[in-house]
């Protein structure tokens, strides 16, 4: 009976590790990063500021200075991404999370083309801790060429009062006094 109990008890300890190891293969990351939005439309020449949500299940505090971005598979010619995460001080305890953070901003550059610019974002603390990649999806319009009068007929429009106001100046004065 003892024999059989103790085969019990390993065969339900076996089970158990088993359990808790398909568990923590499914476990959440230690860091969550969740934006306000992950699609904007901006302009050619735009900036957009991207603000979201942290989560810490990491056993320690954060402060911000802690924090911070990872960018990639993105256009540099095109996208401009500036950290400001950590700009405004804050802390997150253990097992807490911070709503409503500044993370970046986006420049767009004035020349980048129309369509869907794609940026990649992970977040990253000090003790080398991640979060799960982040995908961006930054619509840029198309700039439409506000187009200027031609130089040339400003320039003949100019001569032509200036010529017009000469010749009322030297022509006689036809209506005289009849008196």
């Amino acid at each position: 009976m003892l024999n059989t109990l103790h085969k019990s008890f390993g065969s339900a300890l076996a089970a158990l590790i088993l359990l808790a190891l398909a568990h923590s293969a499914h476990a959440l990351p230690l860091l969550t990063l969740t934006p306000t939005q992950t699609t904007m439309q901006v302009s050619a020449g735009g900036s957009v500021g991207i603000t979201g949500s942290i989560i810490n299940r990491t056993n320690t505090a954060l402060d911000a200075t802690d924090l911070f971005l990872n960018f990639g598979n993105f256009d540099p010619g095109a996208l401009t991404p500036q950290q400001t995460l950590g700009l405004v001080l804050f802390r997150i305890p253990s097992f807490s999370f911070r709503d409503n953070v500044a993370l970046f901003t986006i420049d767009v550059a004035a020349n980048a083309l129309p369509g869907a610019h794609t940026l990649d974002v992970m977040l990253q603390d000090l003790g080398g801790n991640f979060s799960d990649v982040v995908s961006f999806s930054f619509l840029v319009d198309q700039v439409v060429a506000v187009s200027e009068p031609p130089t040339l007929a400003i320039m003949l429009a100019g001569l032509a009062g200036m010529t017009g106001m000469m010749l009322c100046r030297t022509l006689p004065n036809h209506g005289g006094n009849h008196g």
